[in-house]
């Protein structure tokens, strides 16, 4: 597992362990830092 790997799975175990509700499509995008309008367009 990579560097990068490891703090994108700590974040989103952050944001679930945070988090109330379901994580959302925008949620797992920002951790991923990418814009969910550019993944429904392709």
């Amino acid at each position: 597992m990579s560097l990068e790997e490891g703090s994108i799975r700590q974040r989103i175990m952050k944001l679930l362990s945070e988090s109330e509700e379901p994580l959302t499509a925008e949620d797992i995008a920002r951790v991923f830092e990418i814009d969910v309008n550019e993944v429904y367009e392709h």
